[in-house]
């Protein structure tokens, strides 16, 4: 995953650098372009410590969406993160577990809406979904239709096929997110 930013301060970059390998990075740092701010600890007027706002320090963050760096059955990495998945999501800035109990999600009949939600969230231009390798997890027109009403791209195809369309997508800078299946 890539970080790109206007930094005002080393402490600024070095934080910055440090969040680069977050998987699923603090709430902050989640959304597609974010303003942060960094407090030091000072005096107050009564004389006790306390955060204090230093308005030098604010930088803004530009997220890219990271590599998936291997794929095979049951099992997929994503480049800075040291987790292995059997399905994720992922998007500008981070990854993570596709739990398909949160959502119900089965097979058939097969990704919803909810499953997105938190992708789109996060401001992508494009979705891929990766079906499985057998192509076994269906993809109901109205998942396609709610990508599409929220002005989304949505590429569909068999996951190794969609980690390709992925990674190469996100090489070009486009702000890509994804839900994958990694077995059948």
């Amino acid at each position: 995953m890539g970080i790109q930013a206007n930094f005002s301060s080393p402490v600024a970059a070095c934080l910055a650098s440090s969040l680069a390998g977050c998987c699923v990075p603090p709430a902050s740092q989640r959304s597609r372009k974010e303003i942060i701010a960094l407090f030091f600890w000072g005096s107050s007027s009564s004389g006790s410590l306390s955060p204090v706002l230093n308005p030098k320090l604010w930088f803004s963050v530009e997220m890219s969406s990271p590599e998936i760096a291997s794929l095979s059955w049951g099992q997929m990495k994503v480049k800075g993160c040291s987790t292995t998945y059997k399905d994720c999501k992922v998007w500008p800035g981070g990854s993570r577990t596709w739990d398909w109990r949160e959502t119900g999600t089965n097979h058939s009949p097969g990704v919803q809406p909810a499953d997105l939600e938190e992708v789109v969230k996060k401001g992508v231009q494009t979705v891929v979904i990766g079906r499985g390798m057998s192509e076994a997890l269906q993809v109901p027109s109205s998942t396609v239709d709610y990508l599409k009403k929220n002005g989304i791209e949505v590429v569909v195809l068999q996951t190794e096929k969609a980690v390709e369309e992925y990674n190469a997508l996100a090489a070009r800078g486009v702000k890509v997110g994804g839900v994958f299946h990694s077995t059948c």
